[in-house]
């Protein structure tokens, strides 16, 4: 370690000394050019001596103190049950359904990814906006909430 010192110091001297003595001219810049790859070369030589392969630091990396932080997966969780029922919401509303409640449930995986259990779709409040035809619950409710969900049609609860 005092002898890597010892020899960036004198490095640094040794060029401050003939930036001092090096006349002005057109090699001035390609000189003090090289003088400063010599000191980086210097002061960068003794990562070229390190043995990397004799480095543990698998010590250094205790596994079991890994752990997810639930209060963000839950956040995210939360945002994305709420992102897919407003849009399961406006799917309907292009239907022709007003004021449907959507509930999403969940059952939570692995690693805390989750994949839709039950999609409830509560009618009693809702308001059909279309010509007054008759509605095939399963073609006209359920069809597009699978499709968009890319789920079951046993998955999706219709409340009237």
């Amino acid at each position: 370690m005092s002898k890597w010192i010892i020899s960036v110091v004198c490095t640094v001297l040794l060029s401050t000394l003939v930036t001092i003595l090096l006349p002005e001219g057109k090699l001035s810049k390609y000189i003090k050019y090289s003088i400063g790859f010599l000191i980086v070369f210097v002061i960068v030589q003794p990562l070229f001596s390190v043995d990397f392969s004799k480095l543990d630091i698998g010590g250094q990396i205790d596994e079991t103190q890994i752990v997810f932080q639930e209060n963000y997966l839950d956040y995210i969780s939360d945002k994305k049950n709420y992102y897919l029922q407003e849009n399961v919401e406006k799917v309907l509303e292009q239907k022709g359904f007003k004021s449907v409640k959507v509930s999403i449930e969940y059952n939570v995986a692995v690693l805390g990814q989750t994949q839709i259990s039950l999609v409830t779709l509560d009618f009693k409040n809702a308001v059909y906006v279309n010509e007054s035809r008759h509605i095939d619950i399963i073609e006209d409710i359920v069809l597009p909430v699978c499709d968009y969900l890319n789920i079951n049609k046993e998955q999706v609860n219709v409340i009237e």
